[in-house]
């Protein structure tokens, strides 16, 4: 007997798109934060931890992979901080670091 099973194949993720998929949860969160939609700014955090730990490691160079590690933690730590709460004031304070540190991780990747 022969059994044939269908495996359907994970997309490739580049490193440019899985960073900007991180851009675009950020831009999630900054925008339900400015509209005072704490709930919303939640759930764009938890898309964004989710969009951190799939940024494929294994495109970058050594020096990115520097980087990177450098950064994700933090951003990592922030974004979850964030997705722990829905009260736009508790968020505010991490969302203020993960801006920063966002930005200097991918200018740190020198991506083209």
């Amino acid at each position: 007997m022969c059994l044939l099973v269908q495996v359907k194949a994970q997309p490739v993720i580049t490193l440019s798109k899985g960073i900007a998929h991180v851009k675009e949860c950020f831009e999630g969160i900054k925008d339900a934060l400015a509209a005072n939609d704490g709930a919303a700014a939640q759930n764009k955090a938890k898309d964004l931890v989710k969009a951190l730990n799939e940024v494929p490691v294994k495109y970058m160079t050594p020096a990115q992979v520097s980087q990177w590690t450098k950064y994700s933690t933090q951003l990592l730590s922030e974004s979850t901080q964030i997705s722990q709460t829905s009260t736009v004031a508790s968020q505010q304070v991490p969302f203020t670091s993960l801006s920063t540190d966002l930005q200097a991780a991918i200018d740190a990747l020198k991506l083209k």
